[in-house]
């Protein structure tokens, strides 16, 4: 288990235990049990393919004779005559990313563009209003987000009207392109790109909300024009996973 992770867990099992009424233990043990089991359903085959990458990573760094170790040394020092390839081995570029393809997402194929659906979304820096450079990720928080890239929230996040997003406490974010002026929209938070790292996903993603889960992860791109049926699903899948909203919050 990834330190992230388990930090994320351990600050739920705070927050669950802080909020609970009479310190009742048995609801604090189904909220760890519900947690276990659903960080084991997103994260199995990525920590599968971790242990794969270990064992062939460990098969090549503890050689089992002379020549095998005689391959391996002068195979190193063949990719420091070529940088990128030593950056990419340095830097284990070919560690593989977690995609998660079920748990607490709406997968692929309930709209169109679901290319971001399970991954882990972008964290590049971006302009407040008041002239700070920050992280997405301060911007975003600690509880679910919905994020829009467009040049005007307003007309975007009119849409988002549903009891759902209110239960969720969900956070309105709206991330204007690099050159776009300022702008005001009632209960959004407003920054804008310093550089062009969201430059294609807005691209692929005009006229989406994009729901981020807590850890940041990529829960549903919903199209602004199916925002109702998008709520309805959400509301669905928050049934079905058991996840308690009222443990959310969006610090």
């Amino acid at each position: 288990m990834a330190t992230s992770d388990l930090e994320r867990m351990l600050d739920e099992w705070a927050m669950a235990w802080s909020s609970i009424d009479n310190k009742d233990p048995e609801r604090l043990l189904a909220l760890f049990a519900d947690d276990c089991v659903y960080y084991e359903l997103e994260r199995r085959d990525h920590m599968a393919a971790i242990i794969r990458l270990s064992l062939r990573m460990g098969s090549v760094m503890a050689p089992r004779s002379f020549w095998s170790a005689w391959a391996v040394q002068n195979a190193f020092r063949m990719l420091s005559l070529f940088p990128p390839a030593q950056a990419y081995v340095a830097q284990m570029k070919y560690k593989p990313r977690p995609r998660f393809l079920s748990g607490f997402l709406v997968p692929g194929g309930q709209w169109k563009n679901h290319s971001l659906v399970g991954s882990l979304f972008p964290q590049p820096y971006v302009e407040t209003a008041e002239g700070d450079k920050v992280l997405l990720d301060e911007i975003l928080g600690n509880g679910f987000s919905l994020l829009a890239l467009t040049a005007q929230p307003d007309l975007v996040f009119a849409a988002v009207t549903q009891p759902i997003w209110d239960r969720l406490r969900v956070r309105r974010v709206a991330v204007l392109p690099q050159k776009a002026g300022w702008c005001v929209a009632p209960g959004v938070i407003v920054v804008r790109e310093q550089d062009q790292t969201l430059t294609k996903i807005a691209a692929a993603h005009a006229g989406y909300l994009i729901l981020l889960r807590p850890d940041h992860y990529v829960a549903a791109c919903i199209p602004v024009a199916d925002i109702a049926q998008g709520s309805d699903i959400i509301d669905a899948l928050l049934r079905k996973t058991g996840i308690r909203t009222g443990l959310v919050t969006a610090s």
